[in-house]
């Protein structure tokens, strides 16, 4: 019998090894980088990293992934964090996570390096906008794409003062559709796409999605509190798929009305809360 380790998980074990490697994961999020400036990673990013894990995790083809042959991209990657979730959560996988901001992709890149991670999350310096910043992976390659995009349009409310914070919380009206066709550009047919959103722009969500030729699969509702509006949506699409939505149960993010503890169901959901 062959017991040797997958060449992916020696990777693994070897980096892990190391103390302070060790000591980043136990922390994780906290002690991420995150340059002066720029736009706090909040708890939509880590919500979709443990939706995408778990979903993932379940697909046949993820589970006869061997050394590292699933591959993700993490679009707009910011300073990693949703990149480095997943990865932590999924050994088998390798990830390309897609940042336009130098700052934040230089942030990325060491935030793998002090979590070991840098064999299997790649941080690609491009804008999506721009048609060759895809060719490093190229067409119909990847097994699942992730994105949490700039949720309000440029008009709306005041701006911040800051280009990085600006730039992470607001897109042009086309930004949606930019990171849905990329996502599109991508997959591999009826591959998954995965999303975190606001609840109020939906009907843009569907718009980009349905224009993108992304199907919509799942939603996931997260509301604060019981009896408040959601806030924010988790999404999976598929590739080339037909709109065949199923809407589940809310996820209740905060155990009572006045409490900031999280719920048994919000720590169960995600491992870093």
């Amino acid at each position: 019998m062959n017991t040797a380790q997958p060449k992916h998980e020696q990777e693994a074990t070897a980096e892990q090894a190391l103390p302070a490697v060790q000591e980043a994961v136990a922390a994780f999020p906290r002690g991420l980088m995150q340059p002066e400036g720029s736009y706090r990673f909040g708890l939509d990013a880590l919500l979709l990293a443990a939706f995408a894990a778990a979903s993932i995790s379940s697909l046949p083809r993820y589970r006869t992934a061997a050394g590292g042959a699933f591959a993700a991209a993490d679009l707009g990657t910011g300073c990693g964090v949703v990149a480095a979730g997943l990865a932590l959560q999924l050994p088998a996988l390798h990830c390309l996570a897609f940042e336009k901001e130098a700052p934040l992709a230089h942030a990325a890149e060491l935030n793998m390096a002090r979590l070991g991670l840098s064999a299997r999350v790649r941080v690609h310096k491009a804008d999506l906008a721009q048609p060759t910043s895809l060719a490093l992976v190229g067409k119909n390659s990847l097994d699942a794409v992730l994105m949490n995009p700039p949720y309000r349009l440029a008009t709306a409310g005041r701006p911040s003062p800051s280009p990085l914070r600006q730039g992470a919380l607001t897109g042009a009206a086309a930004t949606l559709e930019i990171f849905a066709r990329a996502a599109a550009a991508l997959l591999k047919h009826h591959a998954p796409c995965y999303a975190v959103f606001a609840a109020s722009g939906l009907p843009r969500l569907i718009a980009a999605f349905s224009t993108a030729g992304l199907g919509l699969r799942r939603i996931l509702p997260v509301y604060a509190r019981e009896g408040q509006d959601a806030k924010l949506l988790l999404v999976q699409a598929a590739k080339g798929a037909q709109h065949d939505l199923h809407c589940e149960s809310p996820l209740l993010l905060y155990s009572a009305a006045q409490s900031m503890a999280y719920s048994a169901q919000a720590q169960a959901f995600c491992p870093w809360l």
